[in-house]
Protein backbone atom coordinates (compact mmCIF):
# COMPACT_ATOMS: atom_id res chain seq x y z
CA UNK A 1 0.00 0.00 0.00
CA UNK A 2 0.91 3.88 -0.66
CA UNK A 3 -0.72 6.53 0.95
CA UNK A 4 0.84 9.79 -0.40
CA UNK A 5 -0.06 13.59 -0.37
CA UNK A 6 -2.75 13.16 2.34
CA UNK A 7 -3.71 17.17 3.29
CA UNK A 8 -2.97 16.51 6.89
CA UNK A 9 -2.42 12.54 8.52
CA UNK A 10 -1.21 9.31 5.99
CA UNK A 11 -2.43 6.71 8.46
CA UNK A 12 -4.09 6.18 11.57
CA UNK A 13 -4.03 3.21 14.49
CA UNK A 14 -5.89 4.62 17.22
CA UNK A 15 -7.62 2.46 19.62
CA UNK A 16 -6.70 -0.90 18.10
CA UNK A 17 -4.74 -3.84 18.90
CA UNK A 18 -2.04 -5.53 17.11
CA UNK A 19 -2.33 -3.56 13.71
CA UNK A 20 0.94 -4.38 11.09
CA UNK A 21 1.75 -2.39 8.53
CA UNK A 22 4.21 -4.09 6.47
CA UNK A 23 5.54 -2.71 2.91
CA UNK A 24 3.91 0.23 2.85
CA UNK A 25 4.98 3.77 1.78
CA UNK A 26 4.01 7.01 3.68
CA UNK A 27 5.03 9.96 1.75
CA UNK A 28 4.29 13.55 1.73
CA UNK A 29 1.40 14.02 3.62
CA UNK A 30 0.75 17.62 5.42
CA UNK A 31 1.38 16.79 8.96
CA UNK A 32 2.44 13.42 9.71
CA UNK A 33 2.74 10.02 7.66
CA UNK A 34 2.00 7.47 10.49
CA UNK A 35 -0.36 8.22 13.99
CA UNK A 36 -0.54 5.83 16.76
CA UNK A 37 -3.04 6.39 20.06
CA UNK A 38 -3.55 3.34 21.96
CA UNK A 39 -1.84 1.31 19.10
CA UNK A 40 -0.71 -1.88 21.61
CA UNK A 41 1.38 -4.49 19.86
CA UNK A 42 1.17 -2.28 16.30
CA UNK A 43 4.11 -3.49 13.78
CA UNK A 44 5.81 -1.51 11.74
CA UNK A 45 7.92 -3.35 9.33
CA UNK A 46 9.35 -2.69 5.96
CA UNK A 47 7.82 0.55 5.66
CA UNK A 48 9.16 3.81 3.89
CA UNK A 49 8.22 6.64 5.87
CA UNK A 50 9.14 10.59 3.63
CA UNK A 51 8.95 13.56 3.05
CA UNK A 52 6.15 14.18 5.67
CA UNK A 53 5.28 17.27 7.26
CA UNK A 54 5.26 18.40 3.57
CA UNK A 55 3.17 21.41 4.73
CA UNK A 56 5.44 22.43 7.57
CA UNK A 57 3.57 23.38 10.41
CA UNK A 58 5.24 23.07 13.68
CA UNK A 59 7.71 20.36 14.61
CA UNK A 60 5.88 19.94 17.48
CA UNK A 61 4.13 18.40 19.00
CA UNK A 62 3.14 16.24 16.48
CA UNK A 63 4.28 16.82 12.96
CA UNK A 64 6.65 14.54 11.27
CA UNK A 65 7.40 11.02 10.00
CA UNK A 66 5.49 9.05 12.83
CA UNK A 67 4.57 9.71 16.34
CA UNK A 68 2.97 6.83 18.71
CA UNK A 69 1.56 7.76 21.90
CA UNK A 70 -0.28 5.64 24.58
CA UNK A 71 0.82 2.55 23.26
CA UNK A 72 2.14 -0.90 24.31
CA UNK A 73 4.54 -3.30 22.46
CA UNK A 74 5.20 -1.40 19.76
CA UNK A 75 7.82 -3.05 17.16
CA UNK A 76 9.65 -1.04 14.01
CA UNK A 77 12.03 -3.21 11.85
CA UNK A 78 13.91 -2.87 8.98
CA UNK A 79 12.38 0.52 7.92
CA UNK A 80 13.44 3.86 6.55
CA UNK A 81 12.03 7.21 7.90
CA UNK A 82 14.01 9.81 5.65
CA UNK A 83 13.82 13.37 4.60
CA UNK A 84 10.88 14.16 6.88
CA UNK A 85 10.21 17.88 8.31
CA UNK A 86 10.39 17.23 11.73
CA UNK A 87 11.22 13.50 13.47
CA UNK A 88 11.08 11.11 11.57
CA UNK A 89 10.30 8.28 14.92
CA UNK A 90 8.72 10.02 17.97
CA UNK A 91 7.16 8.40 21.20
CA UNK A 92 5.11 10.24 23.90
CA UNK A 93 2.96 9.70 26.50
CA UNK A 94 3.82 7.19 28.66
CA UNK A 95 4.82 3.97 25.55
CA UNK A 96 6.12 1.25 26.77
CA UNK A 97 8.31 -1.99 25.17
CA UNK A 98 9.43 -0.28 21.96
CA UNK A 99 11.85 -2.42 20.09
CA UNK A 100 13.33 -0.39 17.14
CA UNK A 101 15.63 -2.73 15.01
CA UNK A 102 17.43 -2.75 11.66
CA UNK A 103 16.07 0.57 10.45
CA UNK A 104 17.46 3.57 8.77
CA UNK A 105 16.75 7.44 10.24
CA UNK A 106 18.10 9.55 7.52
CA UNK A 107 17.65 13.43 6.79
CA UNK A 108 15.17 14.52 8.79
CA UNK A 109 14.92 17.34 11.07
CA UNK A 110 15.41 14.90 13.88
CA UNK A 111 16.25 11.18 13.88
CA UNK A 112 14.29 9.61 16.62
CA UNK A 113 12.51 10.87 19.91
CA UNK A 114 11.48 8.81 22.90
CA UNK A 115 9.80 10.85 25.41
CA UNK A 116 8.46 10.24 28.83
CA UNK A 117 7.80 6.38 28.01
CA UNK A 118 9.95 3.14 29.24
CA UNK A 119 11.42 0.16 28.33
CA UNK A 120 13.21 1.16 24.85
CA UNK A 121 15.34 -1.22 22.69
CA UNK A 122 17.11 0.04 20.08
CA UNK A 123 19.61 -2.01 18.01
CA UNK A 124 21.15 -2.68 15.01
CA UNK A 125 20.18 0.98 13.31
CA UNK A 126 21.86 3.61 11.28
CA UNK A 127 20.98 7.17 12.54
CA UNK A 128 22.40 9.65 10.07
CA UNK A 129 22.51 13.24 8.36
CA UNK A 130 19.56 14.30 10.64
CA UNK A 131 19.53 17.97 10.78
CA UNK A 132 18.83 17.76 14.97
CA UNK A 133 19.58 15.02 17.13
CA UNK A 134 19.96 11.71 16.23
CA UNK A 135 18.46 9.82 19.25
CA UNK A 136 16.99 11.71 21.69
CA UNK A 137 16.09 9.84 24.96
CA UNK A 138 14.06 12.21 27.20
CA UNK A 139 12.81 10.83 30.89
CA UNK A 140 12.37 7.51 29.45
CA UNK A 141 13.57 4.59 31.71
CA UNK A 142 15.28 1.15 30.95
CA UNK A 143 16.73 2.20 27.95
CA UNK A 144 19.11 -0.41 26.12
CA UNK A 145 20.92 0.88 22.90
CA UNK A 146 23.15 -1.45 20.92
CA UNK A 147 24.94 -1.53 18.17
CA UNK A 148 23.93 1.81 16.02
CA UNK A 149 25.41 3.45 13.22
CA UNK A 150 25.37 7.80 14.48
CA UNK A 151 26.95 10.06 11.84
CA UNK A 152 26.57 13.62 10.71
CA UNK A 153 23.87 14.53 13.12
CA UNK A 154 24.25 17.41 15.00
CA UNK A 155 24.19 15.78 18.46
CA UNK A 156 24.28 12.02 17.59
CA UNK A 157 23.00 10.89 20.85
CA UNK A 158 21.37 12.21 23.66
CA UNK A 159 20.18 11.65 27.19
CA UNK A 160 18.26 13.85 28.82
CA UNK A 161 16.14 14.56 31.86
CA UNK A 162 13.82 17.71 33.09
CA UNK A 163 11.23 18.27 35.62
CA UNK A 164 7.74 16.42 34.72
CA UNK A 165 7.27 13.20 36.44
CA UNK A 166 3.63 11.45 36.69
CA UNK A 167 2.59 13.07 39.89
CA UNK A 168 3.44 16.78 38.48
CA UNK A 169 1.66 16.80 35.11
CA UNK A 170 -1.48 16.37 33.84
CA UNK A 171 -1.15 14.74 30.40
CA UNK A 172 0.81 12.11 29.25
CA UNK A 173 -0.37 9.42 31.28
CA UNK A 174 -1.37 5.93 30.06
CA UNK A 175 -4.39 5.73 32.14
CA UNK A 176 -4.83 1.56 31.74
CA UNK A 177 -1.69 1.33 33.24
CA UNK A 178 -1.33 3.74 36.64
CA UNK A 179 0.91 1.48 38.72
CA UNK A 180 3.37 1.00 35.65
CA UNK A 181 6.91 0.60 38.22
CA UNK A 182 8.84 1.23 35.40
CA UNK A 183 6.84 4.46 34.44
CA UNK A 184 9.02 6.80 35.89
CA UNK A 185 9.74 9.43 33.27
CA UNK A 186 13.17 9.21 35.08
CA UNK A 187 16.14 8.46 32.46
CA UNK A 188 17.79 5.48 33.58
CA UNK A 189 19.32 2.40 33.60
CA UNK A 190 21.20 3.13 30.19
CA UNK A 191 22.76 0.51 28.35
CA UNK A 192 25.03 2.27 25.54
CA UNK A 193 27.37 -0.45 23.73
CA UNK A 194 29.26 -1.00 20.55
CA UNK A 195 27.08 2.15 18.98
CA UNK A 196 29.42 4.02 16.39
CA UNK A 197 29.21 7.99 17.29
CA UNK A 198 31.02 9.58 14.30
CA UNK A 199 31.26 13.09 12.47
CA UNK A 200 29.18 15.08 13.98
CA UNK A 201 27.25 17.80 12.40
CA UNK A 202 29.54 21.37 12.48
CA UNK A 203 27.73 23.19 15.60
CA UNK A 204 27.94 20.36 17.84
CA UNK A 205 28.08 20.71 21.19
CA UNK A 206 28.75 16.93 22.49
CA UNK A 207 29.26 13.89 20.65
CA UNK A 208 27.40 11.37 23.34
CA UNK A 209 25.44 14.47 25.94
CA UNK A 210 23.79 13.57 29.20
CA UNK A 211 22.20 16.52 30.00
CA UNK A 212 19.27 18.18 31.54
CA UNK A 213 17.86 18.59 35.05
CA UNK A 214 19.58 15.90 36.73
CA UNK A 215 23.31 14.01 37.52
CA UNK A 216 24.14 12.12 35.28
CA UNK A 217 25.99 9.61 37.81
CA UNK A 218 22.18 9.38 39.07
CA UNK A 219 21.26 7.96 35.35
CA UNK A 220 22.57 4.55 36.11
CA UNK A 221 24.27 4.56 32.73
CA UNK A 222 26.55 2.00 31.46
CA UNK A 223 28.69 3.11 29.05
CA UNK A 224 31.74 0.59 26.96
CA UNK A 225 33.05 -0.71 23.48
CA UNK A 226 31.89 1.87 21.64
CA UNK A 227 33.55 4.01 18.85
CA UNK A 228 33.92 7.67 18.98
CA UNK A 229 35.34 8.96 15.50
CA UNK A 230 35.65 13.15 14.60
CA UNK A 231 37.51 14.85 11.84
CA UNK A 232 39.76 17.17 14.58
CA UNK A 233 39.68 17.92 18.09
CA UNK A 234 37.64 20.44 17.59
CA UNK A 235 34.71 18.72 16.01
CA UNK A 236 33.88 19.08 18.45
CA UNK A 237 35.91 20.12 21.19
CA UNK A 238 33.95 18.48 23.81
CA UNK A 239 33.64 14.51 23.29
CA UNK A 240 31.17 14.12 26.23
CA UNK A 241 28.88 16.28 28.24
CA UNK A 242 27.88 14.94 31.41
CA UNK A 243 25.45 16.86 33.58
CA UNK A 244 26.31 17.57 37.09
CA UNK A 245 23.24 18.98 38.28
CA UNK A 246 20.32 21.48 37.05
CA UNK A 247 22.57 24.39 35.42
CA UNK A 248 26.18 22.44 35.62
CA UNK A 249 27.74 19.94 32.56
CA UNK A 250 31.03 18.65 33.29
CA UNK A 251 32.80 18.73 29.53
CA UNK A 252 34.99 15.86 28.58
CA UNK A 253 37.63 16.87 25.88
CA UNK A 254 39.45 13.38 25.40
CA UNK A 255 38.39 9.93 26.21
CA UNK A 256 40.58 9.39 28.94
CA UNK A 257 39.50 12.05 31.22
CA UNK A 258 35.98 11.17 30.62
CA UNK A 259 36.54 7.59 31.74
CA UNK A 260 39.38 8.73 34.72
CA UNK A 261 36.22 10.92 36.33
CA UNK A 262 33.42 8.45 35.63
CA UNK A 263 34.40 5.33 34.73
CA UNK A 264 32.66 5.13 31.81
CA UNK A 265 33.68 3.50 28.41
CA UNK A 266 37.24 2.30 29.45
CA UNK A 267 37.16 -0.06 26.49
CA UNK A 268 36.12 2.30 24.11
CA UNK A 269 38.33 4.49 21.70
CA UNK A 270 38.31 7.66 20.14
CA UNK A 271 39.31 8.08 16.68
CA UNK A 272 40.55 11.38 15.55
CA UNK A 273 41.75 12.14 11.81
CA UNK A 274 40.08 8.69 9.45
CA UNK A 275 36.82 8.03 9.11
CA UNK A 276 35.40 4.82 10.44
CA UNK A 277 32.34 5.24 8.37
CA UNK A 278 31.27 7.10 5.22
CA UNK A 279 28.53 9.86 5.25
CA UNK A 280 26.09 7.33 4.79
CA UNK A 281 27.38 5.24 7.69
CA UNK A 282 29.62 2.24 5.13
CA UNK A 283 32.39 1.09 7.37
CA UNK A 284 35.55 2.01 6.22
CA UNK A 285 38.95 0.57 7.09
CA UNK A 286 39.96 2.77 9.38
CA UNK A 287 36.69 0.78 11.67
CA UNK A 288 38.32 -1.07 14.87
CA UNK A 289 38.46 -4.41 15.08
CA UNK A 290 35.39 -6.27 16.05
CA UNK A 291 37.40 -7.94 18.74
CA UNK A 292 37.18 -5.18 20.90
CA UNK A 293 33.39 -4.83 21.07
CA UNK A 294 31.21 -6.22 23.68
CA UNK A 295 29.54 -9.51 22.66
CA UNK A 296 25.71 -9.73 22.15
CA UNK A 297 23.45 -10.75 24.91
CA UNK A 298 21.25 -13.27 23.78
CA UNK A 299 18.10 -11.30 23.70
CA UNK A 300 19.79 -8.42 21.73
CA UNK A 301 21.15 -10.99 19.00
CA UNK A 302 17.59 -12.45 18.35
CA UNK A 303 15.84 -9.02 18.22
CA UNK A 304 19.08 -7.91 14.98
CA UNK A 305 19.05 -11.61 13.70
CA UNK A 306 22.74 -12.14 14.64
CA UNK A 307 24.08 -15.30 16.73
CA UNK A 308 24.51 -14.80 20.43
CA UNK A 309 28.07 -13.62 21.07
CA UNK A 310 28.40 -11.64 18.40
CA UNK A 311 31.24 -9.05 18.57
CA UNK A 312 30.34 -5.98 16.19
CA UNK A 313 30.61 -2.24 16.05
CA UNK A 314 27.86 0.05 14.59
CA UNK A 315 24.99 -1.44 13.08
CA UNK A 316 24.69 -4.55 10.11
CA UNK A 317 21.95 -2.64 8.18
CA UNK A 318 23.07 -0.70 5.60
Amino acid sequence: VAVVDSATGGISVAGGSSATLRNVTVARAGLVGIHGNYADNLVMERVLVEDNNADRFNPAPSAGGSKITKSRGVTVRDSVFRDNHATGLWFDQSVADMKITGSDFRGNTRGVFVEISARLVFADNIVEGNSGDGLMVNNTSRSRVWNNTFVGNTRNMVLAQDDRRPYNTSYGHDSRYPNDPDMTWVVGPVEHFNNVIANPRSGAACMFCATGYAYADDMQISSDHNVYNRANTSSPSVVVLWTTGRTDDARYYDLGSFTAATGQDPNSVLINGSAVVTNDGTPTSSMPSASTAQPLPADIATLVDQPGGTRHHGAWTL
